[in-house]
């Protein structure tokens, strides 16, 4: 539960992830001098600590370790950046913490770092706490930031470039919409969940739902983290990563109504040379949709995208197996080469849960490992629902 400012008594509702997403500026309200500049969707999206330490930031061990000290939950950031020259960036984020004191300490871990290299200017009263700077990123390149804390919401506004221009007003007003949103979002003004109460999902419930390493199986153990496709997957990455055509399948997943997902990845490929007796990769996660019909619509979606595959490739054939989990299943074995892959894809109520498995040189029957994956995850999204498992 996330606090608003002012008041110890906790908001009466979830935040679910789709409501977190919504309270980040669209690329419209940041200006007309960034309308054209694509969505990074490498960068930009929801992000787990792992993610924040290891790809955006300069200390990895201590960005891991005050994340955990502080209690960040999860984050969404909208970031865009002109093609080809990412050096430019514009970007607003919003990090949800588990209390306010959390905030505030990790705030304020983040300034103390930048102390001996920024300079400060005066942002006026934004929410309950606010700081602006700016400093020279290592490259050279010049980094403007506006921090709007509120209750247990981090916010900020960043713009990074080469341009020597005072851009301190310019973010000044982009964070005052941004505190706008957040406000409006924690007082339940601003909703894009529009289900019944009771009924949001978090962004770090996804995360909860997958299956953790140590419960794959012993064939697993060795395996490191597959961080190229492991992590939050927001309807950009998804389709530039896993759709054999980008514009459709995005267009496909907006049309389905699928907020967002989260994957658990594992492969050999990651781990040192020669510590895994095995060769192969495995997943799994879920797929967050607007409501159950939403979710019975992205499953049949996924489905006919399986079928679609046989014979595209090194996919020789598509086989769909009898395999019952969740509320409803569909699962499937690509035969091929080097090996086969078998994948199951499953609802409960708003989630679509996701096993899949692939081994080199192997052709045996995974059936029985794909079932106990499923399983596995879909009793994870159960205990989630039913909040015995909790971030």
């Amino acid at each position: 539960m996330v606090a608003p400012p002012g008041t110890a008594a906790p908001l009466g509702r979830r935040l679910d992830a789709a409501d977190l997403i919504a309270m980040t500026l669209s690329q419209a309200e940041l200006g007309p001098a960034y309308q054209t500049w694509p969505f990074d969707w490498i960068f930009g999206g929801l992000e787990d600590n792992e993610e924040r330490a290891r790809d955006k930031s300069e200390d990895p061990a201590k960005e891991r370790a005050d994340l955990e000290r502080f209690g960040r939950l999860v984050a969404y950031q909208q970031m865009y950046s002109p093609s080809p020259s990412p050096s430019q960036r514009i970007w607003t984020i919003v990090h949800v913490f588990r209390d306010p004191a959390g905030t505030a300490g990790y705030l304020a871990a983040k300034v103390d770092e930048l102390k001996s290299r920024r300079t400060d200017f005066p942002v006026g009263s934004i929410g309950d706490q606010a700081l602006g700077f700016h400093y020279k990123i290592a490259d050279g390149r010049n980094a403007w930031r506006v921090y709007v804390r509120r209750g247990a919401i981090l916010a900020g506004v960043g713009l990074n470039g080469t341009a020597a221009d005072d851009a301190s007003q310019e973010l000044i007003a982009l964070a005052r919409k941004l505190d706008d949103r957040v406000g409006r979002g924690l007082r339940g003004d601003l909703r894009a969940y529009t289900g019944a109460a009771g009924g949001e999902i978090s962004a770090e419930q996804l995360r909860l739902m997958a299956v953790p390493q140590a419960d794959l199986g012993v064939d697993y153990a060795k395996f490191d983290l597959a961080f190229d496709t492991a992590g939050y997957q927001d309807n950009e990455e998804r389709a530039n990563t896993w759709s054999p055509d980008r514009d459709k399948g995005l267009a496909a997943f907006h049309q389905a109504g699928r907020v967002t997902g989260y994957v658990a990845a594992y492969s050999s490929e990651f781990a040192p040379r020669g510590a895994s007796p095995i060769e192969g990769y495995v997943h799994t996660g879920v797929h967050l949709l607007r409501d159950a019909d939403a979710a019975r619509q992205f499953l049949l979606y996924e489905g006919a995208q399986e079928k679609d595959l046989a014979g595209r490739g090194r996919i020789d054939s598509v086989r769909e197996l009898g395999l019952s989990v969740g509320e409803e299943a569909i699962a499937v074995r690509r035969a091929g080469t080097p090996g086969d892959i078998w994948r199951v894809i499953f609802r409960r109520g708003r989630i679509v849960g996701e096993a899949f498995i692939r081994r080199e040189n192997d052709h045996d029957d995974r059936q029985t490992e794909l079932a106990r994956l499923a399983q596995t995850l879909d009793d994870r999204i159960q205990r989630v629902l039913r909040g015995d498992l909790k971030p």
